[in-house]
């Protein structure tokens, strides 16, 4: 390469660290200017507002976080009528001077303070305790606060906002936050064993909030194994299948008041036998052999499924993993535990079900009339080179080209269900009787 081509490519070289360098001087002190909270631009233009409305709206449009003393700031309402834009810093000052406020900038928060209660503080030691931190972005409000119990704070509780989808879970320590675009909201909140509880909160204010044990759910009592305990000293996988509304459900056997009714039970048809029951599996198959559930109707062990009409069960519990143990290997598959109703004291009650209902094909085969199927069964001869059959030949029996019946429709009949349950129930402290019978 010859002297003057270096030359050249050494005085480009140079051209281009010239240009990065001068690049990177203009880039220093506008990437420090941005990065500063008080240094962003703002413009305000407002008579008589109330200052935490202005801080709100300084916030939306610069993406500044603040912290202030709610109970403080709401006692402001300032005026500045301002066309050209201002830094923050700067509005700040102008703003805050009508009041009794001060403000200073840490770790990228603009903390605002009362002046005359933070005499005596060290520089830098504005005491932030009983703060509320608000970020607004987008004009988006942030909500948080604290749910607890009797024995302090409370994970794991479900809170949404009424109407939307927006919704979170409080940490470990009971807190939570959600963002809005309105000043308050009306928040749901709900956690297994606690009542369900709706209240309004408002952006910026401490919520502490306190969750009621719910009696009913955890005084419930659950059949398990050979007796029975309250629901909230269980501790094993158990599922109280709840039969309030069975009632107004057409079942035809009791495997399908359980379909939907329970977590991991699987209820499923097995074939078109209308009077076959379904097969039931709990978590899935119990085993490589398929082991299926294992039945106990009042305390006695069921051989198979048992038939039980399902007007007369009083509850079912089913059992899952280890609960089920107390019934040895039988119940790799799940335990499933029937208790049927019994007689109470009081004056004798009759009450009667009846329900009445049809059944019929979704979709049915279309079949071939008697012509259309002599004529595939002589093609059919035909192909294979043999003679046709005379029960097909139309000149030798010209009635076998008539149809007089068909068939599938005859299969598929409509079919009629009838189910009625007379139920009588009565007795004294001392002697109970229930008499039902079904058809």
């Amino acid at each position: 390469m010859s002297p003057s081509a270096n030359r050249w490519k050494a005085i480009r070289l140079l051209s281009q660290i010239g240009f990065l360098l001068c690049l990177l001087a203009i880039m220093l002190p506008w990437t420090a200017q941005t990065a500063d909270p008080l240094k962003k631009t703002v413009q305000i233009d407002v008579d008589q507002q109330p200052l935490d409305k202005v801080l709100a709206s300084m916030a939306a449009g610069t993406q500044v976080k603040f912290a202030y003393d709610v109970n403080e700031v709401k006692k402001y309402t300032v005026t500045l009528r301002e066309k050209r834009e201002l830094t923050i810093e700067e509005a700040l000052k102008r703003v805050l001077q009508q009041t009794s406020l001060a403000f200073e900038c840490h770790a990228n928060t603009i903390v605002i303070y009362n002046k005359e209660k933070s005499k005596g503080t060290a520089p830098g030691g504005v005491n932030t305790a009983g703060f509320t931190v608000i970020t607004y972005q987008s004009g988006q409000l942030v909500f948080t606060g604290t749910v607890v119990d009797d024995n302090g704070p409370l994970p794991g509780v479900n809170i949404t906002i009424k109407g939307t989808s927006i919704g979170t879970q409080t940490d470990t320590k009971g807190a939570f936050k959600l963002e809005a675009n309105e000043e308050s909201v009306t928040i749901i909140l709900s956690s297994i064993g606690y009542q369900t509880r709706e209240l309004v909160i408002k952006a910026g204010a401490v919520n502490t909030i306190r969750l009621e044990y719910s009696e009913t759910e955890l005084n419930k009592v659950v059949v398990v194994g050979y007796g029975s305990q309250r629901k909230i000293t269980v501790t094993g996988a158990v599922a109280d299948v709840k039969l309030d509304k069975v009632g107004s459900r057409s079942v035809h056997n009791f495997t399908e008041i359980l379909q939907g009714k329970a977590a991991g039970i699987i209820v499923q048809n097995e074939g078109g036998d209308p009077t076959s029951l379904p097969r039931v599996n709990i978590r899935g198959l119990g085993g490589i052999n398929g082991e299926s559930v294992l039945y106990v109707v009042d305390g006695v062990v069921a051989s198979g499924t048992p038939v039980v009409n399902p007007n007369e069960i009083e509850s079912v519990s089913v059992l899952k993993d280890a609960s089920a143990a107390i019934y040895g290997a039988r119940a790799s598959g799940g335990v499933i535990l029937i208790t049927t109703k019994k007689g109470k004291a009081g004056a004798a009650t009759i009450s009667l079900d009846a329900k009445y209902g049809v059944q019929s094909a979704w979709r049915k085969l279309e079949s071939l009339n008697a012509k259309e199927y002599a004529d595939m069964m002589n093609l059919a001869a035909d192909n294979a080179g043999k003679p046709r059959l005379d029960a097909f030949n139309a000149s030798v029996y010209p009635d076998g080209q008539i149809t007089r019946t068909n068939w599938v429709d005859d299969i598929f009949r409509t079919g009629k269900i009838h189910d009625y349950n007379v139920n009588i129930n009565g007795g004294t402290d001392k002697s109970k009787y229930l008499s039902s019978t079904s058809r």
